[in-house]
């Protein structure tokens, strides 16, 4: 099946009928069938007009990004997946320390630091947001200290 564009137009020929299914590549839960007739049509396009395109592009937007004590706080304008590395700074080099997955929710989100966050030292929380269209932020980076 060839790559294409999004709102970009696609034919595929049937030779034969049939129900033939179908599933995005990019998308899993996009799916659907074509039903091929025995029935030959005239060759003119459906009269049906094409859906409007309901694409999200726009990466989902993360901020207010901060922690206090044990507990990670943030804030977001859709549903996202969000990804957070922890990293401590030894020897002058920031080393991975853990890495939480969270189900972020529209609004103010808090979230526990991964329990290996213990101990004095500096520290940094690298958060990704990623929405249900694949849409990432850039990395948001904070930095804090724990005595």
């Amino acid at each position: 099946m060839a790559e294409h564009a999004i709102g970009e137009v696609h034919t595929l020929r049937f030779d034969a009928p049939g129900t033939f299914l179908f599933q995005c590549r990019l998308h899993a839960a996009v799916r659907g069938a074509v039903v091929v007739s025995d029935r030959p049509g005239d060759g003119r396009p459906s009269p049906d007009p094409d859906p409007p395109l309901r694409l999200d592009l726009r990466p989902p937007h993360l901020d207010g990004v901060r922690v206090t004590g044990r507990t990670l706080h943030f804030a977001l304008d859709e549903r996202a997946e969000v990804v957070v590395d922890v990293e401590r700074r030894v020897r002058g080099r920031w080393r991975a320390v853990a890495r939480k997955r969270v189900d972020g929710h529209v609004g103010f989100n808090r979230t526990l630091l991964p329990r290996r966050v213990r101990g004095a030292g500096r520290f940094r929380v690298l958060l990704v947001a990623t929405d249900d269209g694949a849409n990432r932020t850039r990395d948001i980076v904070t930095r804090f200290r724990r005595a």
